[in-house]
C-alpha cells in the first residue's frame, strides 16, 4: 500500500515537498553560519524565495554563498578531495545511512526520490531527505578545522561525526535524539505523499548545540 502511494504521488506533490526540503536546508545553513558569527542575511532572504520545485535553483544560489562564508573563497566542494572534503564525505555518509534506514522502515522505497534521480543510485530519496541535515555535519567539520584538531579522518573525528546521531534535538516541541526524530520525519513524509495537507517538519538543533 505504501509503495503504491509513493508510486502514484503527483509531480506537484513531489515539487511541493522538495520546496519544503530546500527551505529547511537553507535555514539550517543560515543557522550554522550565524552560530559562527558569520553573515547569513542573503541565505535568510533566499528561504522565502524558494518556490515549488525550486525552479530558480535557490538551493545552488545558497550553496555558493554558504561555502564562501563557511570555508572561505578558495574552498571547493570536491567529493574526491582529502582534508575537509573527506571529513564532509564521512559525515554525510553517516547521515545518509541513518535517513535511508528510517525511510525503509516506513515501507517507502529509498531509490524513488522527490528531486534526485539517478538509475545507479539506490538511495535517491535518502539523498533528498538528508539535505537539511548536511549543515549539522558542516558545523562539526568547521569546528574541527578551526580548533586546530586537523582535517584528517581519525578516531576522534569519526566519534564527533557519529555523535551527531545521538545528539538531542527538538522535533515538534519534543526533545529526543536525532536518530529517533528522523523516524518521525520519514513517517510524516509517507503521509505527505498522499495527503497534500501535511507538511514536512524537520528536527531543530537546540540553540546551544548549533
Amino acid at each position: 500500500k505504501v509503495l503504491r502511494e509513493q508510486l502514484s504521488a503527483s509531480v506537484a506533490t513531489q515539487k511541493r515537498l522538495w520546496q519544503q526540503v530546500v527551505r529547511a536546508k537553507i535555514t539550517e545553513q543560515a543557522l550554522t553560519l550565524e552560530s559562527l558569527d558569520r553573515n547569513a542575511t542573503r541565505l535568510r532572504r533566499l528561504v522565502s524565495k524558494v518556490r515549488s520545485g525550486d525552479p530558480e535553483n535557490c538551493e545552488a544560489q545558497a550553496a555558493i554563498e554558504y561555502w564562501k562564508r563557511l570555508m572561505g573563497n578558495d574552498f571547493r566542494r570536491d567529493v574526491n578531495a582529502d582534508g575537509v572534503n573527506a571529513l564532509l564525505n564521512y559525515g554525510y555518509a553517516v547521515m545518509r545511512a541513518m535517513v535511508a534506514r528510517a525511510i525503509v522502515g516506513t515501507g517507502l522505497h529509498p531509490a524513488m526520490g522527490l528531486h534526485h534521480t539517478n538509475q545507479y543510485n539506490g538511495l535517491c530519496l535518502a539523498d533528498d531527505m538528508m539535505e537539511p541535515l548536511r549543515p549539522w555535519v558542516d558545523a562539526v567539520v568547521c569546528n574541527l578545522e578551526t580548533s586546530g584538531a586537523g582535517t584528517d579522518i581519525t578516531q576522534q573525528s569519526k566519534e564527533l561525526l557519529l555523535g551527531i546521531l545521538g545528539q538531542d534535538v527538538v522535533y515538534k516541541k519534543k526533545k529526543m535524539p536525532l536518530m529517533t526524530s528522523i523516524h518521525y520525519v520519514a513517517s510524516e513524509l509517507k503521509q505527505a505523499l498522499s495527503d497534500r495537507n501535511i507538511s514536512l517538519n524537520f528536527p531543530q538543533r537546540p540553540t546551544n548545540a548549533v
